[in-house]
């Protein structure tokens, strides 16, 4: 698990958390019964004057796709702040 901070448009500032998420459950067995499913969370949380306290989550697989749910379904949408965490945590990971 890593942590790091990013800047957001506007000058904000996020907290994320990473680490890897194995999909497991009923779900896991039948997409891949002989392996384990992995990708990468990043638990987020961004404070901003108007609108105060956010946790976001996402997750992003080892082909690179990002979504909002472990399995993949929900990704996420343009000029949200998932997007702008999403664009901000590749800027952050091509630098380190």
């Amino acid at each position: 698990m890593s942590q790091f901070s990013i800047t957001l448009p506007g000058k904000r500032q996020a907290q994320v958390k990473s680490g890897k998420v194995f999909l497991k459950g009923f779900l896991g067995r039948i997409l891949s019964p002989q392996k384990n499913i992995s990708k990468t969370g990043y638990f987020v949380r961004t404070e901003t004057p108007g609108e105060g306290l956010k946790e976001s989550i996402l997750y992003q697989a080892k082909d690179g796709k990002w979504s909002l749910d472990p399995e993949g379904q929900k990704e996420p949408e343009e000029n949200t702040i998932e997007s702008e965490i999403k664009k901000a945590i590749e800027v952050f990971e091509s630098q380190h």
